[in-house]
Order: C-alpha cells, then sequence, then structure tokens
C-alpha cells in the first residue's frame, strides 16, 4: 500500500487501491492541508483536479511508455540511460534501466573496468518500481533537481492509450 510519506509534490500516482486501466492518473499538487485530513492527496489529472483518499491511491508502474514520456529512448543495449549530475560532476553517474534492473553506473577512471555498477533495484526483490519511486530517486540522486517532462501531454497521452485498450 502506497503512503502519502512516500509522496513528493510532484509526483505521479493512480487512484485506486491497485493500478488499473480504470485508474486516474495525476500529479500530486498537495499532500494534505488544514482543512482535511493528513492521508489525502490532491492531483491535477487529465480533466479535473481531485482528491485521492486515503488508502485508495497507489503507484503507476514505470513503463517503456513513461521512459518515452521521460524523453529517453533505449541506447545500443536496450536500456534507458537517465544522465545525473551529483555533487555538480556532470558525465561520472547515471541511473540505467537495463531489463529486470535498475543501476547505478558511475565511471571509474582508475579501475580495471570503465564502470562500476551497483544494483538498486530488480524484479527478484520487489516486483515492480513505480514512476513516483523513480520521480524521488532521480531527485535525491541528482541534486535535488526534479525529473523533467510536459505533465499534460503525459496525461493527455495516458489516457488516450487507455482508452485505446
Amino acid at each position: 500500500m502506497l503512503k502519502n510519506t512516500d509522496l513528493q509534490v510532484g509526483n505521479i500516482i493512480a487512484s485506486g487501491i491497485k493500478f488499473s486501466d480504470n485508474s486516474e492518473i495525476g500529479e500530486v499538487l498537495e499532500i494534505g492541508n488544514d482543512e482535511r485530513e493528513f492521508e489525502q492527496v490532491y492531483c491535477q489529472c487529465a480533466e479535473s483536479f481531485e482528491w485521492f483518499f486515503k488508502d485508495n491511491y497507489c503507484g503507476v508502474p514505470l513503463t517503456e511508455e513513461w521512459h518515452d514520456i521521460f524523453g529517453v529512448k533505449k541506447d545500443s543495449f536496450m536500456s534507458y540511460v537517465y544522465d545525473i549530475s551529483v555533487f555538480n560532476k556532470p558525465d561520472e553517474r547515471c541511473l540505467v534501466f537495463s531489463g529486470d534492473y535498475l543501476w547505478l553506473r558511475e565511471k571509474n577512471i582508475n579501475g580495471p573496468l570503465p564502470y562500476d555498477f551497483m544494483v538498486i533495484w530488480n524484479k527478484d526483490i520487489k516486483k515492480e518500481f513505480y514512476v513516483h519511486e523513480f520521480q524521488n530517486l532521480y531527485k535525491v540522486m541528482n541534486n535535488n533537481k526534479k525529473l523533467k517532462f510536459d505533465v499534460e501531454m503525459a496525461m493527455e497521452r495516458i489516457n488516450v492509450d487507455e482508452e485505446d485498450d
């Protein structure tokens, strides 16, 4: 179950206990307020603004479509590579989605291999990786910079794709 403490403003989540084709996808604008219980989350959805109530919101699985929305294409190794700038050192580290794994790849100039790898996630340990989790990880690993993408375009695209199914 997704907890509001796992969320940040700007995260993408969905309505419902479990993600489905009927889930409404929204961008988190507010997590609670003075007039409502803290567990409620206010979201901008494709055509409206909605409160997602406690125990009735969930993560959106990170799929190839979301990588495309984030503007990242597969490389020659069939991996999605997100450059990150830790400690203002660009081009030294990146997050790599490859098959069922998420890696942190770091240049290793002095080592025997050109890169060091560290597995951050794999499907054997946790079956799904969600958009909001990746948004939060990216932000932490990239000097507090948010993953930039066109939220309105994403909502329109996701909703159009769901209607086509």
